[in-house]
């Protein structure tokens, strides 16, 4: 059983009996290590289960092109989909963990007036590349690796459009490629 948990009692309970978590991509290396991991190993204790008995699937949110055309379109898309998950009152823990917790109320007017043209316009570079990958394949999936590779067993990329065949099987080429630096789960697993 695989179950999508972000709160904190959902985390913990299904640390407990899933076989697999998968964190939503509205999300950080950070909270995945202050928040996520720290209610698993709860989880995991309080069950008698080990680390080795659950995989951590992190969605991330990706733009990737090796076109710049391409890549400026996608990394539109990725804005939009970053405003909106953050005008999602759920979603705040990411804004709070990073300082940022007051864009979320002013994101969720704009859904509540239906000024969806906007919303992307108050998501700014720094907001974006604090949640979204964005960049050519290699950087991308350099950028993957830094980010998860010391809390995730597998990533879940949600890709935006227009995302070519040729770039994302690019991605995956470079992320299958070994990191320069040891990373992976706490019992030294790579992420896949």
């Amino acid at each position: 059983m695989w179950v999508g948990a972000l709160g904190p009692r959902l985390t913990r309970a299904m640390a407990g009996i899933a076989d697999g978590v998968i964190v939503h991509p509205f999300v950080t290396a950070e909270v995945v290590r202050d928040h996520t991991l720290v209610r698993l190993a709860e989880g995991l204790e309080s069950s008698g289960r080990h680390r080795s008995d659950l995989t951590l699937v992190v969605g991330a949110i990706v733009a990737t092109s090796s076109d710049e055309e391409t890549l400026e379109r996608a990394t539109r898309a990725a804005r939009a989909n970053v405003a909106f998950y953050a005008s999602t009152p759920a979603y705040r823990l990411t804004l709070d963990q990073h300082g940022l917790g007051d864009l979320q109320p002013r994101l969720r007017e704009l859904t509540r007036r239906g000024d969806w043209a906007r919303l992307a316009d108050l998501v700014d570079d720094e907001v974006l590349d604090l949640v979204a990958v964005r960049g050519t394949p290699a950087e991308a999936a350099a950028e993957l690796h830094r980010r998860y590779g010391a809390v995730a067993d597998r990533l879940a990329l949600t890709v935006a459009p227009p995302t070519r065949d040729e770039d994302l099987a690019a991605l995956t080429a470079a992320w299958r490629t070994p990191a320069p630096a040891p990373r992976g789960r706490l019992d030294g697993a790579g992420p896949t």
